[in-house]
């Protein structure tokens, strides 16, 4: 509890410092060119943005700071997995990276087409065995074996 007072107390101090401050500015506009420059400088930039881009600053304390951290890396943990891929048909579901889209839709497309033929040939009287190469394996082994 100690520790919580002495952040709120940290939290007060900044914020009537940050007042006292754009109070005595007769520029405004250079208090945040400052204020980005200081956060650039300091490496405050999430993928080049600032962490503050306003000339009223929300102050945080650490335990904040930490708290934020998180939930921004489960939002981008959660924005990374949405940006997925998801294909869907009788046969079931799958996911995939946008760079392996196309190879797995050309590789489906080639898929369905021997299935046809497949389907063409159990329908003129062939066996699925000796469609696959099932039974010519099995005749191989035994005769391996023999």
């Amino acid at each position: 509890m100690n520790e919580e007072l002495r952040e709120n107390d940290q939290r007060r101090q900044a914020i009537l410092r940050w007042n006292d401050l754009l109070a005595a500015c007769s520029d405004p506009g250079a208090v945040t060119y400052t204020l980005l420059g200081l956060q650039q400088e300091r490496g405050l930039m999430h993928e080049g943005r600032p962490f503050c881009g306003v000339a009223r600053p929300r102050f945080v304390t650490a335990v904040e700071m930490g708290q934020e951290q998180r939930a921004v890396t489960h939002l981008s943990t959660a924005v990374r997995k949405v940006r997925d891929a998801v294909l869907a048909d009788e046969n079931g579901v799958l996911v995939l990276k946008p760079g392996e889209i196309t190879a797995a839709a050309e590789r489906a497309i080639g898929m369905q087409a021997a299935e046809k033929k497949t389907l063409a040939r159990i329908r003129a009287g062939e066996r699925m065995p000796d469609i696959n190469g099932t039974n010519a394996r099995i005749e191989e082994i035994i005769a391996a074996q023999g």
